[in-house]
């Protein structure tokens, strides 16, 4: 008899656990169906939805740095409103931390361009320099977090990485 009490005890602690992964992969899919629906249409809103021209100036390009650095807001403001689930909670917020640093960090940028100096402003962002080292580390620590969960969200690519 107290066999019996046994094995059902661990037979609800296997259905229970069993229900938890259940309800834990629910959530993840959730998470990430709600991080990628934060960025849609924010390319076409702020006119990034297309390459510069070839032949943009100084002025145009700066202007264009301008819209990535809006879109980068909107997009934290818009992730503040989802709610992550707790395995990543410190993920989600360094990823928005990240966004926000990524759009200051292009303050510098903007200024070369807002100067003239198009080839100063191409370097800072072909070598990756336009991104802080905090920045960097916010958006790789987010990553890395939303990879060791298996949480698929889609993002930006770090630049100045290969």
């Amino acid at each position: 008899m107290r066999e019996d009490v046994g094995v059902r005890r661990l037979a609800v602690l296997v259905l229970a656990a069993v229900a938890l992964a259940g309800c834990a992969e629910r959530e993840n899919a959730d998470y990430v169906d709600a991080f990628d629906a934060t960025s849609k249409g924010l390319a076409q809103r702020y006119g990034l939805d297309r390459d510069p021209p070839a032949n943009a100036t100084a002025a145009q390009l700066a202007a264009r740095i301008a819209r990535i650095q809006g879109l980068l807001r909107e997009w934290a403001r818009r992730l503040e409103r989802v709610d992550p689930p707790n395995v990543v909670d410190d993920a989600h917020a360094r990823y928005i931390a990240g966004l926000r640093g990524f759009a200051r960090d292009l303050d510098r940028t903007a200024a070369a361009l807002r100067g003239g100096d198009v080839q100063a402003a191409q370097r800072q962002l072909d070598s990756g320099r336009a991104m802080s080292a905090r920045t960097r580390a916010d958006l790789r620590y987010a990553q890395e977090r939303f990879d060791r969960f298996n949480l698929e969200v889609h993002g930006l690519a770090l630049v100045g990485e290969g």
